[in-house]
This record gives C-alpha cells, sequence and structure tokens, in this order.
C-alpha cells in the first residue's frame, strides 16, 4: 500500500500534528450555519406502480411511499400527497390527492382512452410543505401507454461525453482521478471500449473501457502546458473524443481511497501552490441532513499533501458529503461516497407453495420477523418488458435526495449479488456526478423557513346568508361516500370553517342547518370552497424530465398488440373469478379477521353497533358528546391502542366520532381484524370495518340539505382487476400482460405473507415487491418464482 502521511479522524479525534488545540470561529460559523439550514426535516417519495409500460384500456395502481431521510423512518406527518400527471411534452393533464397514513397511500388512476393516447407520460409526486426548500424534493416516474401500429423512426443515436476530475478540478504535476461518463441522447449511460488517454503529440498515457453503464475512471498527472484529450469507441462502433479540462497551475486536487474498514481523503498540491499554503488552515467537513463532522487542518511542513483516514464507522449512513473549505468557508473541493454499514434493507424470498385448481399460492418470507411493516407487490409474467422503474424503495430513499443529475439504473445499486462489484460502480456513479445536490451558497444566505405547511385533509369554509342568528347556530357538513359527519359551529358573521376533512374526489356533501331549539334541519343558503383548491399545474420543465427515463421503445416493431378483448367493457370484466377468490384467500389466511353480517336478531340485541363492537372484545368508552374505541390487546408498538376505523371504505381520521349514535339496524356488515393482518402501520392497533346499509341515517333529512358535489378531495383507491386477456400464452402477454397487484400486505409476527394469483400457465414469474415498516426498515426485491 502506498505510504501516507496521516491525520486520523475517529469521530473528532485527530493527530495532534494537524489539529488545532480550540476549533477555529470558522468552524463553528460553518457547523451553525449547515445546522440551521436543514432545521426543517425533509420528506422524500417514491412511487412504486403496478407498471410502467400498460396497454391501451389498461388502468394504472400506484403505491407512494413518503419518508422523512433525517430520521430514516416513514414520514408520518405528511397526509396530502399530490399526484400530477403532465404528458410527453410537460403539458398539465391531471391532479390527484392521496391519503397518505404512517407514510404508506395507494391511488387508482383511471386512464380514460379519451384523455390518454399512446405514448410517454409523467407522474410527480409532491406535498405543499416541499415548497419550503430550495432544492426539488419531487419525485417524478414516467409511464408509457404502448403505441400499436407502425415503429416510430429512430433519429441517429447522438452522445455526450463527460469529463469529471474528482473534487472538481485537475492541478498541475498532482496525480488525479478522473471520473468518466457517456450518456446518449435520452441521458441513458452507453457502454463504450477502447478508451485512450492521449497527450497532444498523441502519445497514449493510459487505456480503460467503461462499465455496462459508460462510466469508467482513469488517474493522470498533468504536466504544464500539456493537452490531454479521451478518445473511445462507442457501443455502435462510432469514435469520438473530448478535451481532459485544463489543469490549474495553482491548487489543491482531492483524491479518495476506500479500504476495508475506512477512507483515506488525499489532498495533494504541487510546489508552485506549496508556498502560499504556510500557515493557512482548511477545513474538512463530512455531512448529511443537518449533521456535520468537521476539523480544521493544514498541511504539514515541507509535504505535499496532507492525508485524513475516516473510520467508516464515523461516516453517516448513506450517501456522506465530503467538502474541503479555505480560510474564507469557501468550498474549493467536494466528493460524494457512499456508506452502506447499517443500511436498513431487509432481504425477502418468495416461493411457490400451492397449486389448486387456476391458482397459485405464493409465500414470501423475511430475513427476520418485522413489526408493522406494509408492502406493495407487482406480479407479472417472467419475461415482462412492462416494468421499468427509475427506482426501488432504497434508492429513493438513500440515493436519489442527495444527487443533482439524473440517475440510470438506480435499482442495479441496491439488487442482490456481487455487492463489491456494485459498490464499486456505486463509487463511479458518485464520482460522476460532481458537487452535490445542496448549494452551499444557499447554505450560507437562506435557511429554510417554514412558510408552506403539511396539509392535513381538506377545508370547508364558507358564508351562510339569511339564517336566523338565534336558531341556527351551527350546521353539519356530511358525506356518505366519505363517511364524513362533522357538526361546525357558525361564527357571528355568519362565516364558518372546518378542518382536517376526510372528503373524497367529485363525491356528494350535503349540508344543513341544526336548529338548536327543535333539531330540525333546515337547507341553508351558503358559499363556500373546499382547500386546498386544486389548481392547474406550470408545464414541466424538460430539463425536469431529463431526469427520468421514459420506457425505451424496443417493442415498436412488433405486429400489432391485440390482447384485451374489445367486446368487453373494463369496467365489468374479471379475470375468471381472480379477484373475488384472491381476496377470499387474503381473508382466510387471516384466522383474527371476523365479519359480521348484522341481522335482525343482532340488531335487536345491539341497539348502538358500538355495543356490538364491545361485545367482540374492544373496550368502548362513550360520552354524552364523544365515543372512543380501546383494543385490549394492542399490537402496535406507538403507544396509541385505539383501532383503525373505516366507515364504507373510508378511513376516518377522527377515529369512532362517525359511530357514535350509529344503531346497529343501519349497519349491513362489520370486519373485526383484532391484529390488524394486511393493513400494516395503520392497522397495529386492530381494524374495524363498518357498512351501513344504503342510505341509512340520511332519509330524514333528504329534503331539508343542500346536496353539492365535491371538486376536489381524495382520490379513492380501487381494487385491482385486470382486463380479459385474449391468450396468456403469447409473447405479447409474456411481454406487457400483467397478473396482479396488491397495494398493501403485511408479514406477519413469523415474518411471512401468503397471497394468491391467478395461474396463467406461465413457468415462472416475476414479483415485484416494495414496502416500509415503522422502524424505517425497506423492503426491495425483484423475485423469479417457478410455477410448475
Amino acid at each position: 500500500m502506498k505510504n501516507f502521511t496521516f491525520v486520523y479522524l475517529f469521530i473528532l479525534m485527530l493527530s495532534p500534528a494537524v489539529i488545532f488545540g480550540q476549533a477555529p470561529q470558522n468552524i463553528k460559523k460553518l457547523e451553525e450555519k449547515y445546522t440551521e439550514y436543514f432545521k426543517l426535516d425533509r420528506e422524500v417519495v417514491f412511487l412504486h406502480l403496478n407498471k410502467t409500460t400498460v396497454l391501451p384500456k389498461e388502468n394504472l395502481w400506484i403505491s407512494a411511499y413518503v419518508y422523512n431521510p433525517k430520521l430514516h423512518l416513514p414520514n408520518k406527518e405528511t397526509a396530502n400527497l399530490n399526484i400530477d400527471i403532465f404528458s410527453e411534452d410537460g403539458k398539465f393533464l391531471d391532479s390527484k390527492t392521496i391519503l397518505v397514513s404512517g407514510g404508506k397511500g395507494s391511488l387508482y388512476f383511471d386512464l380514460d382512452p379519451n384523455t390518454f393516447a399512446p405514448g410517454t407520460y409523467y407522474l410527480r409526486a409532491s406535498t405543499n410543505y416541499m415548497r419550503n426548500f430550495e432544492e426539488d424534493l419531487s419525485y417524478l416516474q414516467s409511464f408509457t401507454i404502448y403505441a400499436e401500429g407502425e415503429p416510430r423512426e429512430r433519429a441517429k443515436e447522438s452522445f455526450d461525453l463527460q469529463l469529471l476530475p474528482e473534487g472538481g478540478h485537475l492541478v498541475t504535476g498532482v496525480l488525479s482521478s478522473v471520473g468518466v461518463k457517456l450518456i446518449n441522447d435520452k441521458g441513458r449511460g452507453t457502454s463504450f471500449t477502447e478508451a485512450k488517454v492521449l497527450n497532444s503529440a498523441g502519445v497514449e498515457i493510459t487505456s480503460f473501457d467503461s462499465n455496462d453503464f459508460g462510466m469508467a475512471r482513469f488517474n493522470l498527472t498533468p504536466r504544464e502546458n500539456e493537452a490531454y484529450k479521451v478518445v473511445l469507441t462507442t457501443g455502435n462502433g462510432e469514435q469520438i473524443s473530448k478535451k481532459v479540462p485544463q489543469a490549474q497551475m495553482s491548487g489543491i486536487a482531492l483524491t479518495s481511497y476506500e479500504r476495508k474498514d475506512f477512507y483515506i481523503f488525499s489532498l495533494k498540491t504541487n510546489e508552485e501552490t506549496r508556498q502560499s499554503l504556510d500557515d493557512k488552515k482548511f477545513f474538512l467537513a463530512i455531512h448529511k441532513d443537518g449533521a456535520i463532522k468537521d476539523v480544521a487542518f493544514q498541511f504539514p511542513e515541507n509535504k505535499l499533501e496532507a492525508n485524513i483516514r475516516v473510520e467508516k464507522d464515523s461516516l453517516f449512513t448513506g450517501v456522506n458529503t465530503i467538502t474541503v473549505f479555505n480560510e474564507a468557508l469557501e468550498p474549493v473541493l467536494e466528493r460524494l461516497i457512499f456508506n452502506s454499514r447499517d443500511l436498513k434493507h431487509l432481504p425477502v424470498a418468495a416461493k411457490n407453495t400451492a397449486r389448486r385448481g387456476d391458482s397459485l399460492s405464493v409465500e414470501l418470507t423475511a430475513s427476520r420477523p418485522l413489526n408493522n411493516n406494509s408492502m406493495s407487490i407487482s406480479v407479472l409474467p417472467a419475461k415482462t418488458l412492462a416494468y421499468n422503474a427509475n427506482h426501488s424503495i432504497v434508492s429513493a430513499f438513500y440515493l436519489k435526495p442527495y444527487i443533482e443529475g439524473s440517475i440510470d439504473h438506480a435499482t442495479y445499486y441496491f439488487s442482490p449479488g456481487e455487492d463489491q462489484r456494485k459498490m464499486y460502480d456505486l463509487d463511479l456513479l458518485l464520482l460522476t456526478q460532481g458537487w452535490s445536490k445542496y448549494n452551499w451558497n444557499k447554505i450560507f444566505s437562506k435557511p429554510a423557513q417554514e412558510i408552506y405547511a403539511s396539509e392535513t385533509g381538506f377545508s370547508i369554509e364558507g358564508t351562510i346568508t339569511g339564517r336566523n342568528a338565534k336558531k341556527h347556530t351551527s350546521l353539519f357538513v356530511r358525506s356518505e361516500d366519505s363517511g364524513l359527519l362533522e357538526f361546525v359551529e357558525i361564527n357571528e358573521d355568519d362565516t364558518f370553517r372546518v378542518d382536517n376533512l376526510y372528503i373524497e374526489d367529485s363525491t356528494a356533501l350535503a349540508i344543513g342547518l341544526v336548529n338548536e331549539r327543535n333539531d330540525k334541519i333546515t337547507k341553508p343558503r351558503v358559499s363556500f370552497r373546499i382547500s386546498p383548491v386544486k389548481t392547474r399545474q406550470q408545464p414541466l420543465a424538460a430539463s425536469k424530465m431529463s431526469k427520468t427515463f421514459p420506457v425505451e421503445e424496443t417493442y415498436t416493431n412488433r405486429d400489432r398488440i391485440d390482447l384485451i378483448s374489445s367486446d368487453v367493457s373494463l369496467d365489468t370484466i374479471s379475470l375468471i373469478g381472480i379477484k373475488k377468490d384472491s381476496q377470499k384467500f387474503r381473508n382466510e389466511s387471516n384466522t383474527f379477521q371476523e365479519e359480521v353480517a348484522i341481522t335482525d336478531d343482532i340488531a335487536s340485541r345491539y341497539f348502538y353497533v358500538t355495543d356490538l363492537i364491545a361485545k367482540k372484545g374492544f373496550r368502548v368508552i362513550r360520552t354524552p358528546t364523544s365515543v372512543e374505541i380501546i383494543n385490549n390487546i394492542p399490537f402496535s408498538l406507538n403507544g396509541n391502542q385505539s383501532p383503525l376505523i373505516i366507515f364504507n371504505g373510508a378511513p376516518m381520521v377522527n377515529g369512532a366520532e362517525m359511530l357514535i349514535d350509529l344503531q346497529t339496524s343501519q349497519v349491513e356488515s362489520i370486519v373485526i381484524n383484532k391484529r390488524g393482518e394486511g393493513y400494516g402501520m395503520q392497522g397495529g392497533n386492530g381494524v374495524i370495518k363498518v357498512v351501513t346499509k344504503r342510505g341509512a341515517g340520511t332519509t330524514q333529512y333528504s329534503d331539508t340539505m343542500l346536496s353539492i358535489i365535491a371538486d376536489n378531495g381524495f382520490s379513492k383507491d380501487r381494487e385491482f382487476y385486470t382486463p380479459r386477456y385474449s391468450s396468456y400464452t403469447s409473447q405479447a402477454y409474456e411481454e406487457f400482460g400483467t397478473i396482479d397487484w396488491i397495494s398493501n400486505l403485511s408479514l406477519d409476527a413469523e415474518g411471512k405473507a401468503q397471497f394468491k394469483i391467478l395461474n396463467t400457465l406461465q413457468p415462472e414469474v416475476k414479483i415485484i415487491i416494495e414496502g416500509i415498516n415503522s422502524e424505517g426498515y425497506l423492503i426491495s426485491e425483484e423475485l423469479m418464482v417457478k410455477t410448475m
């Protein structure tokens, strides 16, 4: 190993040869500015789509995950997640809002052929809270609707060759590392061979090849007044070249060396610069998400390099940014590295456990038990070309938030196998990214301020006209579809406002004035609005679209695909009963779930539905104005013992309030799931599902309420269904068909989960799993499962 002069950094412990007895004032300023900039926690998003290439007449299912990268936990503060959809040219088309609970939410997207013609589209996920930050924290994912017919004429492929010195620049006479990246006109890395570094006389200095993603590195000691260029051959045989950035006559260069348990950051200079560095102080900072470790150092006397050794145990998990500052706190060098230690990534295996008739049973097994978890699962034929996501949940949360540019094949770096090779390739990726996403000018001058709050549900505000202020002091807002019932006090100026509501988009709302003297309901005259207001978004900038990668149209030269029967409406077809059978299997595997159909006998014995719930083992605490339901044997670790209440398909954000006066005779059925199995973190204290009889409790108000349609609200998820395919053995189905999508499945206390899929006669299926638990452990797998 090369001999080094070391400055050791163990957390913040340095060799006395270069350490300052007291931290310079500048270091304190650096720490304060950096910490202040990150005082507001960021939130980042990942979208898991059932497919990224869909056929005409198919629709899209999405699970969304929201994460706090500073805490490495699901972000429980997020409730409203906005999903905007844009056309291939960036035109805004539509917007949806997902209800996120415990860091997870799901969405069904109806791809109406009248609006969504074949082509490429972009989904952008963001929150109102993200607007507080200078950096773009939104998540962008493209998807393609298959274009039947003639393939597009392909233009000649063009290339961009990028040469990026490690740390930021080259210095004359100093050995440095240079990152190399070759990308095509779609922004994707493309491999190359026979690369050579030539001097001005055409003499070869060194040679190298790229990895599969068009990245490589070479070492160079540039000479004074010498020019260099890189010449290489692309995959299609084209030869291209580019000049190596000109070396500076004076300055400092940075080279990093990774060893098994530590890094060495070598800061080097030349003789011309060294004379000016006497008594000059520098600062090396290692930082991530508001946490910073730093040291002030000097070049050792008569030495041209200062070497800092950093133990991997002292690094942060994930992307670490290494920045070198001069005495004026001007950043002069920067390097990104990745520390994979303590990565919260839990492996999961899958196997086919049974074959019964037209169905297959699949069992998932985690490497260890995992509390309060939730997964989404896409099942596709093994030869599928229909799934090409930009990220996995691991790369979206551990890598994407720190990278300014695009990340090609981000899922590769965290997939199983050849870990050493993948970490080398990941280091190449970070080397060729240059500087980090966070700009130091902004860090020093623009600390984040919370101007935009996190949105929690929706608000209704308005004005009543023509009321009798003595009698009509309140009103109620009700939605049978959303399970909403709220009583609202009217202000003296005839205005009202109610916040944090669960409202479903485009559903009926009923508003009535309440006579406090006799409880009669009167239809009000009211002007109101639902906020946040749905607004038309600005077009998506081309620079944003370049950071995601549309699906390669490698399939456009195939014959016309006619997989979906045109004589059956997608809204009514089923896939040989798999929808019902699959759901039945999932429920049967849950021994803690009981469904009770309400009969006249049950209704006569239990006047209120809460009486029946109490009979089923929950503790019910009633007062004249409230009701609380408690699970006597909670399975959540968060201290809360109240189960999740789902009323007519909608999760209740206000707990059990909707049940306070609900009579059992008005209920069609209830489902008691004491362990909350199948509901992930949201169901940690159990789940109670209540379905009322149509119109229960509303007929007495039918002629005395103002009925309106909500122009905004949460988009409702929908149970997955597949179209009736004309063939399950054709090449078209193998490449573009779908088998199943499960938006919410949980591993049990033993780390196992089961689900059932249709047997489509494929010898193998691909199972794509993404998920998270309440402790921030991530699940991300692409598994092949044999079916025969």
